[in-house]
Protein backbone atom coordinates (compact mmCIF):
# COMPACT_ATOMS: atom_id res chain seq x y z
CA UNK A 1 0.00 0.00 0.00
CA UNK A 2 1.34 3.42 -0.92
CA UNK A 3 0.63 6.24 1.46
CA UNK A 4 1.22 9.92 1.42
CA UNK A 5 1.71 11.53 4.81
CA UNK A 6 1.52 15.26 5.24
CA UNK A 7 3.89 17.35 7.23
CA UNK A 8 2.28 19.46 9.95
CA UNK A 9 2.16 22.51 7.65
CA UNK A 10 1.19 20.96 4.32
CA UNK A 11 0.14 24.16 2.60
CA UNK A 12 2.47 27.12 2.91
CA UNK A 13 2.73 30.20 0.81
CA UNK A 14 5.69 32.34 -0.10
CA UNK A 15 5.33 35.87 -1.37
CA UNK A 16 2.13 37.47 -2.61
CA UNK A 17 -0.76 35.66 -4.20
CA UNK A 18 -1.21 37.14 -7.69
CA UNK A 19 -4.61 38.36 -8.74
CA UNK A 20 -5.01 35.98 -11.64
CA UNK A 21 -3.22 32.90 -10.36
CA UNK A 22 -0.57 31.63 -8.01
CA UNK A 23 1.15 28.54 -6.78
CA UNK A 24 1.04 26.95 -3.36
CA UNK A 25 4.03 25.02 -2.06
CA UNK A 26 3.08 21.54 -0.89
CA UNK A 27 5.24 18.99 0.94
CA UNK A 28 4.36 15.36 1.36
CA UNK A 29 5.84 12.05 2.39
CA UNK A 30 5.68 8.92 0.27
CA UNK A 31 6.21 5.41 1.60
CA UNK A 32 5.44 1.93 0.38
CA UNK A 33 5.02 -0.91 2.82
CA UNK A 34 6.35 1.29 5.62
CA UNK A 35 9.57 2.02 3.69
CA UNK A 36 10.27 5.58 2.53
CA UNK A 37 10.46 5.83 -1.25
CA UNK A 38 13.68 7.24 -2.72
CA UNK A 39 14.11 8.24 -6.37
CA UNK A 40 12.14 9.91 -9.12
CA UNK A 41 8.39 9.31 -9.26
CA UNK A 42 5.77 10.71 -11.60
CA UNK A 43 2.90 12.55 -9.89
CA UNK A 44 -0.54 13.84 -10.87
CA UNK A 45 -2.30 16.46 -8.72
CA UNK A 46 -5.95 17.48 -8.62
CA UNK A 47 -8.08 19.65 -6.35
CA UNK A 48 -11.54 18.22 -5.80
CA UNK A 49 -14.60 19.24 -3.81
CA UNK A 50 -16.60 17.15 -1.37
CA UNK A 51 -18.63 15.70 -4.28
CA UNK A 52 -15.45 14.34 -5.94
CA UNK A 53 -15.74 16.94 -8.71
CA UNK A 54 -12.35 17.85 -10.14
CA UNK A 55 -12.00 21.65 -9.94
CA UNK A 56 -8.31 21.89 -10.86
CA UNK A 57 -5.80 19.53 -12.40
CA UNK A 58 -2.08 20.11 -12.77
CA UNK A 59 -2.49 19.63 -16.54
CA UNK A 60 -5.36 19.62 -19.02
CA UNK A 61 -4.18 16.32 -20.52
CA UNK A 62 -5.73 13.24 -18.94
CA UNK A 63 -3.17 10.87 -17.34
CA UNK A 64 -0.48 13.53 -17.55
CA UNK A 65 2.19 13.35 -14.84
CA UNK A 66 5.13 15.43 -13.68
CA UNK A 67 8.41 14.01 -12.44
CA UNK A 68 9.44 14.83 -8.88
CA UNK A 69 12.49 13.79 -6.95
CA UNK A 70 11.65 11.99 -3.71
CA UNK A 71 14.39 11.88 -1.08
CA UNK A 72 13.90 9.58 1.90
CA UNK A 73 10.17 9.66 1.29
CA UNK A 74 9.91 13.46 1.14
CA UNK A 75 8.91 15.50 -1.86
CA UNK A 76 7.80 19.05 -2.45
CA UNK A 77 6.03 20.75 -5.30
CA UNK A 78 4.55 24.14 -6.13
CA UNK A 79 0.93 23.38 -6.99
CA UNK A 80 0.00 25.66 -9.88
CA UNK A 81 3.69 26.31 -10.64
CA UNK A 82 6.46 24.27 -12.22
CA UNK A 83 4.74 24.24 -15.62
CA UNK A 84 1.35 23.25 -14.17
CA UNK A 85 -2.02 24.80 -14.89
CA UNK A 86 -2.10 27.94 -12.68
CA UNK A 87 -4.31 27.97 -9.59
CA UNK A 88 -7.09 30.54 -9.66
CA UNK A 89 -7.85 32.57 -6.53
CA UNK A 90 -11.53 32.11 -7.23
CA UNK A 91 -11.13 28.40 -6.57
CA UNK A 92 -10.41 29.07 -2.89
CA UNK A 93 -12.81 32.01 -2.73
CA UNK A 94 -15.84 30.12 -4.03
CA UNK A 95 -15.30 26.68 -2.52
CA UNK A 96 -14.76 26.15 1.20
CA UNK A 97 -14.32 22.36 1.40
CA UNK A 98 -11.55 21.21 -0.92
CA UNK A 99 -9.21 18.23 -1.07
CA UNK A 100 -5.90 17.51 -2.78
CA UNK A 101 -5.94 14.25 -4.73
CA UNK A 102 -2.54 12.80 -5.56
CA UNK A 103 -1.71 9.94 -7.89
CA UNK A 104 1.79 8.54 -8.35
CA UNK A 105 3.64 6.25 -10.72
CA UNK A 106 6.69 4.73 -9.04
CA UNK A 107 7.87 3.30 -12.38
CA UNK A 108 7.50 -0.21 -10.99
CA UNK A 109 5.15 -1.49 -13.70
CA UNK A 110 1.96 -0.87 -11.69
CA UNK A 111 1.15 2.42 -13.40
CA UNK A 112 -0.50 5.49 -11.94
CA UNK A 113 -2.32 4.86 -8.64
CA UNK A 114 -4.13 7.09 -6.19
CA UNK A 115 -2.58 7.87 -2.83
CA UNK A 116 -5.05 7.65 -0.02
CA UNK A 117 -6.75 9.38 1.53
CA UNK A 118 -7.40 12.63 -0.36
CA UNK A 119 -5.88 15.40 1.72
CA UNK A 120 -8.18 18.14 3.08
CA UNK A 121 -7.00 21.59 2.13
CA UNK A 122 -6.66 23.70 5.25
CA UNK A 123 -7.27 27.34 5.85
CA UNK A 124 -4.00 28.77 4.49
CA UNK A 125 -4.92 28.68 0.77
CA UNK A 126 -8.38 30.02 1.66
CA UNK A 127 -6.73 32.84 3.61
CA UNK A 128 -4.90 33.83 0.44
CA UNK A 129 -8.21 34.98 -0.99
CA UNK A 130 -8.10 37.76 1.57
CA UNK A 131 -5.87 39.48 -0.99
CA UNK A 132 -8.89 39.58 -3.30
CA UNK A 133 -10.96 41.27 -0.61
CA UNK A 134 -8.20 43.81 0.03
CA UNK A 135 -7.90 44.52 -3.69
CA UNK A 136 -11.68 44.90 -3.96
CA UNK A 137 -11.69 47.33 -1.07
CA UNK A 138 -8.85 49.40 -2.54
CA UNK A 139 -10.55 49.43 -5.93
CA UNK A 140 -13.82 50.55 -4.41
CA UNK A 141 -15.58 47.37 -5.42
CA UNK A 142 -16.81 46.97 -1.87
CA UNK A 143 -18.87 50.15 -2.46
CA UNK A 144 -20.02 48.85 -5.88
CA UNK A 145 -18.60 51.85 -7.75
CA UNK A 146 -15.29 53.53 -6.97
CA UNK A 147 -15.41 57.25 -6.26
CA UNK A 148 -14.95 59.29 -9.43
CA UNK A 149 -15.09 56.25 -11.69
CA UNK A 150 -18.32 57.06 -13.56
CA UNK A 151 -17.70 59.45 -16.46
CA UNK A 152 -20.26 61.18 -18.72
CA UNK A 153 -19.22 58.98 -21.64
CA UNK A 154 -20.22 55.94 -19.61
CA UNK A 155 -23.79 57.17 -19.06
CA UNK A 156 -26.62 56.36 -21.44
CA UNK A 157 -28.14 59.37 -23.20
CA UNK A 158 -31.44 58.76 -21.38
CA UNK A 159 -29.67 59.12 -18.02
CA UNK A 160 -28.03 62.34 -19.21
CA UNK A 161 -31.46 63.64 -20.22
CA UNK A 162 -32.81 62.83 -16.75
CA UNK A 163 -29.86 64.60 -15.18
CA UNK A 164 -30.61 67.59 -17.38
CA UNK A 165 -34.21 67.55 -16.19
CA UNK A 166 -32.94 67.53 -12.56
CA UNK A 167 -34.78 64.31 -11.79
CA UNK A 168 -33.80 62.76 -8.52
CA UNK A 169 -31.95 59.44 -8.36
CA UNK A 170 -33.62 56.79 -6.19
CA UNK A 171 -32.03 55.96 -2.82
CA UNK A 172 -29.32 53.30 -2.98
CA UNK A 173 -28.30 54.31 -6.49
CA UNK A 174 -25.10 56.01 -7.53
CA UNK A 175 -24.19 58.80 -5.11
CA UNK A 176 -22.58 62.10 -6.04
CA UNK A 177 -19.29 61.14 -4.40
CA UNK A 178 -19.06 58.27 -6.93
CA UNK A 179 -19.33 60.61 -9.91
CA UNK A 180 -16.22 62.06 -11.44
CA UNK A 181 -15.59 65.79 -11.58
CA UNK A 182 -16.82 66.15 -15.19
CA UNK A 183 -20.28 64.88 -14.29
CA UNK A 184 -20.43 67.00 -11.15
CA UNK A 185 -19.63 70.08 -13.25
CA UNK A 186 -22.31 68.99 -15.70
CA UNK A 187 -24.85 68.87 -12.86
CA UNK A 188 -24.00 72.35 -11.52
Amino acid sequence: MIRSFLTRLPFLFLGGFLLSAASIPYTGKLSEGGVNFHGTARFAFQIIDGNQTVLWSHDDEQNSTIPLQVANGRYSVNLGGQGMTPLSQELFLLKRRLFLRIAVNLKDGQGLRLLSPDQPIGSVPHALTADLALFAQKAGIANAVANGSVTPKMLDSRILQKLDANLTIPPGSITTNQLNEQILKYLR
